[in-house]
């Protein structure tokens, strides 16, 4: 489904921007979730969606409610663009 597609795309988008903003490199973030950094590397291109262990995993890395991951209305205060 193509709005599916485009979430797993944003969603991924904020998860990688994040990533970088904490000057965290791609494969310490992987190793410190449990995942491989191929896997990693899928769900910030939005090819596939984390399981719901891994998400929670993933914004409790940044102390961020899971809803701060997935939401537009915070995308500028909490992933400000560079």
């Amino acid at each position: 489904d193509a709005s599916m597609e485009c979430n797993n795309i944003e969603m991924g988008k904020r998860i990688a921007r994040r990533r970088k903003q904490l000057k965290i490199r791609q494969n310490n973030f992987a190793e410190a979730i449990g995942i491989s950094n191929n896997h990693l590397s899928s769900i910030e291109c939005g090819k596939s969606m984390p399981s719901l262990d891994i998400f929670v995993k993933i914004c409790s890395q940044w102390v961020l409610p899971q809803i701060i991951c997935c939401s537009e209305v915070a995308d500028p205060i909490i992933f400000p663009k560079k």
